[in-house]
């Protein structure tokens, strides 16, 4: 099974179009990850690469949509450390009260438009999301 497969066995499409990758997910940060090539990275890395091509040293891949568990490559982007910290402050997503965790309100509301009401609850219950 090439990667491509891997990844779309493994996903569930939200309304919003979000892929949320159903396999392994840390919990505290929200990021999906996945072995490739022999070592684990970010979902969204592996995704990219694969639907789009290598990412060079030094560049980050980022989403448009803001859902960390999210790897469908049209909401991806590539960039440097500063096209996603200009990404994040241009859509006012810089916390400065504290609170780390405005993530899992982006993946509650991509959740939500889930169909199937199994994994929206297992999803739900995993990640603490309301």
């Amino acid at each position: 099974m090439n990667y491509i497969e891997k990844i779309k066995k493994n996903i569930v499409v939200a309304g919003n179009g979000c892929w949320l990758w159903l396999g392994y997910a840390d919990t505290t940060s929200g990021y999906g990850t996945m072995s490739y090539k022999g070592k684990g990275k970010g979902i969204h890395v592996v995704s990219y690469t694969v639907f789009n091509g290598e990412v060079e040293k030094g560049m980050c891949v980022c989403h448009k949509c803001d859902v960390r568990l999210c790897c469908n490559p049209d909401h991806l982007f590539k960039g440097t450390t500063r096209d996603n910290f200009d990404d994040l402050m241009t859509k006012g997503r810089k916390i400065n009260d504290g609170t780390a965790n405005k993530w899992k309100i982006d993946l509650a509301k991509a959740i939500n438009t889930v169909e199937d009401p199994i994994i929206k609850a297992a999803l739900t219950r995993k990640f603490g999301v309301p």
